[in-house]
């Protein structure tokens, strides 16, 4: 769930707060997020070549 509400904010590109409610809250997966640095990457990465 988790890896989910993340690939939504990478392919939208919206801001954690405008989640949708289907995720766990948007504190939760910001933490979790921010905990993995290899995860940051591999988002970031994808937004910058387009791939979604």
């Amino acid at each position: 769930m988790l890896w989910n509400a993340i690939q939504c904010l990478a392919a939208s590109g919206c801001q954690w707060r405008l989640l949708p409610r289907d995720f766990p809250p948007f504190t939760t997966v910001q933490r979790r997020f921010y905990r993995w640095p290899r995860l940051r990457s591999a988002c970031v990465s994808q937004r910058v070549t387009g791939c979604r």
